[in-house]
């Protein structure tokens, strides 16, 4: 069986696990880097050896310090209820076996979960955010020029090496946004669209709102609160300090809340990822457990041990998924740009991008995209009033115009009529034809029959 019946079938068995949840709403795909490694340039030793690395990096390495970050960010709202080594070690459990149980419930219970948390708790942390920059007008000049001055001083280039400074600011950068490692893609896949290139433009988008927006508002807290430099206040006590001077006590106790929905959706994010890459390697439901297990034992070892060893691995472990990655992307970046120019095709005719598998290659090294997903038919977008390229059988898709109402108007079909064909009159038949066509039968069947296998 060819690489192409592989994925065929491959993908029949993803289609069919989407049409049992249709009933809840919820397609089932799955993807990453891993997949196109393999599937897009045929190296599936190398989208195993990613694979493997996701989920040690993710699932264990990420996790620990995620806990962690929740029982940092709780010791500063319960004082010293939260020193004894016993309220680590229950807050542990606790998480373990909370995030356990979300794990049992599949992506569907995952994806659950993290859309009610994570929307919530970033408008709520930028709100407050802005809050405090709105509180702190007058400041804001003197701050911003304090970052660009501090940042250009031959007093920063003294304190490291340009090449030092630089490698703090790529890692600490990739642990925000995770950009160019491989890591959201593993999500990504999961989503229902139309075409690619939506997708990939939304994936765009989170890179701006995690650094740009979320980290950048970090940083306009804790300078406008005129911080003690290299006191003992580190990390999410910083800015809990920060905030508890602008805003009051209570500011702690909300940003303790806000850690922990972040850090706990991450845990959840985190495991799905190995979850997707465990998958990827075996199909085994044994070793699945085996990986929720000790996944659920690195959230609790993170709750209760200090983790500077965890973010050397963790910084390592990034570098090499980078570098995996980035060649997969150099590689497959010539289809790529093919599916945007797809993508930007279509916008530009007024139409409703939809892609299918054969418009790329004819569909070599893509495992999905065959039309079965709903969002990629032209009658999921008439019904909505949208205009879509026609790929049936002569026939053109046209949307109402003006305005749209529910239940929507009927689509119109518009017949492609085909030029008059003048009929050619057959031939009378003749004995000897008739003779020569049977003749032609029979030595088919006969030489059909020699070379058939003995039973």
């Amino acid at each position: 069986m060819g690489d192409r019946d592989r994925g065929r079938r491959h993908r029949l068995h993803r289609v069919d696990a989407r049409a049992a949840l249709q009933g809840q709403g919820w397609p089932q795909f799955r993807g990453g880097p891993a997949y196109y490694i393999a599937n897009g340039l045929s190296l599936k030793w190398l989208g195993a050896v990613f694979a493997v690395i996701v989920a040690v990096t993710y699932g264990i390495v990420f996790n620990t310090v995620q806990s962690n970050s929740i029982v940092d960010g709780m010791s500063t709202s319960f004082g010293d209820m939260a020193e004894s080594k016993t309220f680590a070690i229950v807050l542990g459990i606790v998480l373990a076996v909370a995030a356990g149980a979300i794990f049992v419930g599949g992506v569907q219970r995952i994806s659950s979960a993290a859309a009610i948390i994570v929307p919530v708790m970033a408008v709520l942390y930028l709100g407050i955010g802005i809050l405090v920059v709105a509180g702190n007008l007058d400041k804001v000049p003197g701050m911003l020029g304090l970052i660009f001055s501090q940042a250009f001083t031959l007093h920063s280039v003294a304190g490291g090496t340009l090449g030092s400074m630089m490698l703090i600011g790529i890692q600490r950068g990739l642990f925000s946004n995770e950009a160019g490692i491989g890591s959201v893609p593993n999500a990504a896949a999961t989503s229902s669209a139309s075409h690619p290139a939506k997708q990939g433009l939304v994936q765009a988008l989170g890179v701006y709102f995690d650094t740009i927006l979320v980290c950048s508002i970090t940083g306009f807290i804790v300078l406008l609160s005129n911080p003690e430099y290299g006191g003992d206040a580190e990390g999410a006590q910083l800015t809990q300090n920060a905030l508890s001077a602008e805003l009051g006590q209570w500011a702690i106790h909300f940003l303790t809340v806000a850690i922990f929905f972040f850090a706990f959706s991450s845990i959840l994010g985190n495991y799905y990822y190995g979850e997707t890459n465990i998958e990827y390697l075996t199909r085994s439901r044994g070793a699945l457990w085996a990986y929720r297990i000790i996944v659920m034992g690195a959230v609790f070892l993170g709750a209760v041990a200090a983790l500077d060893l965890v973010w050397t691995a963790a910084n390592i472990f990034m570098a090499i998924m980078a570098v995996i990655n980035l060649f997969a992307v150099a590689a497959l970046s010539n289809k790529a740009l093919r599916v945007l120019k797809n993508y930007t095709q279509q916008r530009k005719a007024g139409l409703e991008p939809v892609f299918h598998e054969d418009d790329i290659d004819g569909g070599r090294g893509i495992t999905a995209w065959d039309g079965t997903d709903e969002v990629t038919q032209p009658e999921f977008w008439a019904k909505r009033g949208r205009k879509v390229r026609d790929d049936s059988q002569g026939h053109a898709w046209a949307a109402p115009r003006g305005k749209r109402h529910w239940p929507p108007a009927p689509v119109t079909r518009v017949p492609v009529v085909p030029a008059p064909v003048t009929p050619v009159p057959a031939a009378e038949p003749s004995v000897a034809g008739a003779r020569s066509a049977w003749s032609a039968r029979w030595r088919a069947r006969r030489a059909q029959s020699r070379t058939r296998p003995a039973p």
